[in-house]
């Protein structure tokens, strides 16, 4: 995930962006990614409905937009 200029690449970092939100189209899939997941990241590589991917937390993981204290249920560790 990073900005892009005609001659570099820098990764964003969490004091520049909250959350990264990414569609899948020819799946219909959603994720949510929060910025301190993603941050320092050049890329991220999905692979829907893989039993072996560590992403499939943050898929449809619209709860993770709500303010901490309206959270209900927080994603468990990795």
């Amino acid at each position: 995930m990073a900005e892009s200029s005609p001659k570099t690449h820098t990764p964003y970092s969490a004091n520049e962006i909250d959350f990264l939100v990414a569609y899948i189209h020819p799946e219909n899939i959603w994720y949510v990614f929060p910025a301190s997941f993603i941050e320092g990241r050049h890329s991220i590589c999905v692979w829907p409905g893989s039993k072996r991917s560590r992403f499939e937390r943050y898929r449809e993981a619209w709860n993770l937009l709500k303010p901490a204290s309206a959270q209900s249920a927080a994603l468990p560790p990795q």
